[in-house]
């Protein structure tokens, strides 16, 4: 029995084009830059997420045109845009410039429905959330004070602004923003506003573990006794503060050891 290779080399690579022209994936898309006016782009629901309106609310009082950036949006045979990612930014343009207003998109035409959906699903898969190490670093980089001032200070002190967990390096930066916050609120406001930043400040202090002890200077003041149950003549009650050298006061020579 005789075979013809070559034949059956050309039905192979027949199907093989056929295959090609059938797959979605050879569908031509195009994608370009463009204004746009609001307008004429909406958001399909059917894949997009509801509107959040006190998100853009917040966004209108920290309205920043330079922050605005460029949307994604699908050209649809209608003539009209359907919004893939930067709806609520959009809608942060249109309540503030109107709808006449234009905004710079990406536009891609030739997608689907579905083609859209699954655009906005991988870029928000594929989107990198910055870190709090990259917020620090890039606000460092534009010069903000209260980082520039954390940064000082922990230098005075020997330590260094670095997230590699080492010795001599600081990493807990959000606490110390905190903090540095509420002192600088107690500087403005009455008795009443200092207490509740005193305790916010002994919260952090707490919950963060940046003292460890059971004696000594903690958030408890002069510190957290631990007593023996067989360590005998020790006062049931004692003032404890620094200036009465707190457990000093307690007269700890003569304590002594139950048999």
């Amino acid at each position: 029995m005789s075979v013809d290779l070559s034949q059956i080399v050309n039905e192979a690579v027949d199907q093989i084009d056929a295959a090609a022209v059938e797959r979605p994936s050879a569908k031509k898309y195009e994608t370009y830059v463009d204004a746009v006016p609001v307008r004429s782009i909406r958001a399909d629901h059917t894949y997009q997420r509801p509107l959040d309106n006190n998100r853009v609310k917040r966004m209108a009082k920290e309205f920043d045109p330079s922050l605005v950036g460029v949307i994604e949006v699908s050209l649809r045979p209608d003539g009209r845009y359907a919004v893939i990612d930067g709806q609520h930014r959009l809608e942060l343009v249109r309540d503030l410039k109107g709808p006449s207003a234009s905004i710079a998109c990406n536009v891609h035409s030739g997608l689907t429905p579905e083609d859209e959906a699954r655009l906005f699903f991988e870029i928000d898969r594929k989107r990198t959330r910055l870190t709090t190490w990259d917020r620090w670093f890039a606000r460092r980089g534009a010069g903000e004070q209260i980082v520039l001032d954390i940064e000082a200070i922990a230098a005075k002190h020997g330590l260094t602004i670095n997230a590699a967990p080492k010795q001599g390096h600081l990493r807990c930066v959000s606490a110390c923003e905190k903090i540095v916050e509420l002192v600088d609120t107690a500087r403005t406001v009455g008795p009443d506003g200092q207490v509740k930043a005193a305790q916010e400040i002994f919260r952090i202090w707490a919950d963060n573990v940046y003292e460890i002890g059971t004696v000594g200077l903690t958030p408890m003041i002069q510190g957290v006794v631990v007593l023996n149950s067989k360590l005998q003549n020790v006062p049931k009650t004692l003032g404890n503060d620094w200036p009465l050298r707190s457990p000093g006061n307690a007269r700890p020579e003569q304590f002594f050891y139950a048999k």
